[in-house]
This record gives C-alpha cells, structure tokens and sequence, in this order.
C-alpha cells in the first residue's frame, strides 16, 4: 500500500523544505491565538523580535499552544529552543525542544510531518553521527562525548533521541538536525534497540500510512521525558504513578581535569519516556477540520519490566500529571479534540521483550 500511494502522489510533490512551511498556516487556522500569556524568551530562534522569534518556536505546537500543566513554563531552569541546525538560508527551524537546564534533559522536543513529506519518509534514511551541541546554555560536544562514553553508570545506556531520524528521513537536513545533543538523553541500551524501538517504527508507520497517505493529514507529535516512573496496579487494574521514595534516581557523571582543575559534568536519567500524536485532516478548500486522531506510547526506561505500551493520550496526560500540583496535564490545549476519547487510537507493535 504505501509503495502504490507513494507512486499515486509522486507528481504533486515539492521540496520538503517548502511543504513544511505550511504548518505555521494550518496552525494559525486551527487556532488564531499565539500562546502569548507566557513572555518567554526563546534560543537559537530566527526572527526580527522577539514576537517573531516565539512564533518561530510555537510553530509545532497545534494551535501554537504549547502543553499545559507538564513544567513550571516561568522557571529560570527551562529553555525554549529552536533548532536551527544544520545551518540554511533563510535560516529555518526544523522543530523546537523545551530543555530542563537543571537535570540536562529535554523535557520534550515538538515536531510536525505534513502529509506531503509523510510519503517521503525513508527516502534519505543515510544514518550518520552527527551528534553535536549548538545552544550555548548546554554542555560542549566534547563534554556530552565524554559523558556517554567514560561517565559513571554510562556503560548500560545509549544518546538515545526523543525526536527520532527515521520519522524526519524525509528530508537529509531534517534528519540531521535530530542529531543535537538536546533531542537526546541517556536510554537503557537494551530497551532503546528493542520494545522502544518497535514502538517508534509503529509511530513512524502511522505517520505515513495513516495520517499522512490515508487521511493526508499532519501530523503533530511530542516526545519527552520524565521523573516520575509508573507500576501496573491489579485492585483497580490500571497503570499508577511509583511512589517517590521508589523511584530510581541516577545520574550519568564525568569529572575531566584542565590545567590540574578538576570540572565535574553529569545528566540525570530520565526515569520514562514517552510520545503523544494528533493527526489534524483539514478540507483543503476552506481549512476546516474534518478529522482528528491521536496516538500515545509510554515506556519506563529500564533494562526490563519496562511496562511500554500504547495507552491514550487521556492516559498519559494523567500518569505525566505532578501528584504535588492542582493543575492537570494538557498535551494539546490547541485542539481539545486531541483529547477526546472517541478520537483516541491504539497503536499496535510488533511484540518484544521489555
């Protein structure tokens, strides 16, 4: 099917750099207003002020609305990052990650494939290291080198992306642009290369498949991280946030030494990892919405009884929610149909170990 659709759809298509422009007009359609409330200062954006430079990061929010309820979005300790990388002219932003200065985590990067170049994912799946760090506020290369190669309790974990190459392989610079040390974060070896995995490819097919061939929607999508770890409960049978006393807590630590000065560096491992996607299909006429589909996997990143499954995007909102806080979580506030039971899809992936 997708080698026949991409065959259907072939002649209609333009460079991705060009369809990917499009996103900033389907958001402003799917809600007029920009997630002002907020003055909050973005990094690394293209823009001539400061209004222009966070609409530039909002883009690949729907509705330019980032989540709600998820972080502390006045903290000092949060960036707002574009990732501009590598460089284009005009210069472009490929997708936006908010980053946790405190724990040296993102705390999610946000991205959209438009239908268009949905039919061109795989078509540059050259997989090189490009890994390195353009934003100033983190860690040198060099320093993220050392870390994942020499740090303490780096042995068992991979510089694994929260936004992954294969869903961006339409496009070489897009899928190089994954490869900046702020889209990844320390995962368990054995879980990144297996269930976690199998659960990207599952994302990545109904990405292409679905939302962009058969509905020829786009699709918005989250990956993040967080603290919090989470059990399976049998009395009431459901998923349940680990006590805080219970949860791991381990940090990835280097210590160089430069002109006889000991430097120590050191990331926290993230305790789960998760996505959220909602497929938004607009009638091309006049823009208005004729379906919205979501998607939603968690996994606790561990070496097993990593729990990963696919669940609902209501699920999730609830197992991300700060147990410490009245306010809920809200992945999508720019759509709430996101969030809509009867908009809710269940992923299936090819079963693993983990």
């Amino acid at each position: 099917m997708a080698k026949i659709s991409l065959i259907l759809f072939v002649t209609v298509l333009t460079v991705p750099s060009v369809l990917m422009s499009k996103v900033s007009n389907q958001t402003q359609r799917l809600h007029s207003t920009v997630n002002n409330d907020l003055a909050f200062t973005t990094t690394d954006c293209p823009g001539f002020n400061n209004d222009d430079r966070r609409k530039q990061f909002l883009q690949y929010f729907i509705g330019r609305q980032m989540p709600s309820g998820l972080f502390k979005s006045n903290a000092l300790n949060v960036l707002y990052l574009c990732q501009t990388h590598p460089p284009s002219n005009p210069v472009r932003s490929y997708y936006s990650t908010i980053f946790d200065k405190t724990t040296k985590n993102a705390i999610l990067s946000a991205y959209v494939v438009t239908h268009e170049s949905a039919l061109l994912i795989g078509e540059n799946s050259e997989r090189v290291d490009y890994w390195t760090s353009k934003h100033g506020d983190l860690f040198l290369k060099t320093h993220y080198d050392d870390l994942y190669s020499k740090g303490k309790n780096a042995a068992h974990y991979q510089k694994g992306h929260l936004l992954p190459v294969s869903i961006y392989s339409f496009d070489v610079n897009y899928g190089k642009s994954t490869f900046d040390y702020s889209n990844a974060v320390p995962q368990r070896a054995e879980w990144n290369q297996g269930v976690w995995k199998s659960f990207e490819s599952a994302i990545k097919r109904y990405t292409q498949l679905t939302c962009g061939c058969r509905y020829r929607g786009t699709m918005y999508l989250l990956t993040g991280t967080s603290q919090f770890a989470y059990h399976y409960n049998i009395f009431p049978a459901k998923l349940l946030q680990t006590p805080e006393g219970f949860r791991p807590n381990k940090k990835i630590t280097y210590t160089s030494t430069r002109k006889g000065i000991p430097a120590t560096k050191s990331i926290k491992i993230p305790n789960v990892m998760w996505t959220a996607g909602c497929c938004i299909v607009s009638d091309p006429k006049n823009g208005q919405i004729k379906k919205v589909q979501s998607i939603a996997v968690i996994g606790n990143n561990r070496a097993s009884d990593t729990l990963t499954m696919a669940i609902t995007v209501s699920e999730l909102q609830r197992l991300l929610k700060d147990p410490k806080v009245k306010n809920s979580v809200n992945l999508f506030p720019g759509q709430p149909a996101c969030s809509d039971p009867g908009n809710e899809y269940i992923l299936k992936a090819k079963v693993v170990k983990g």
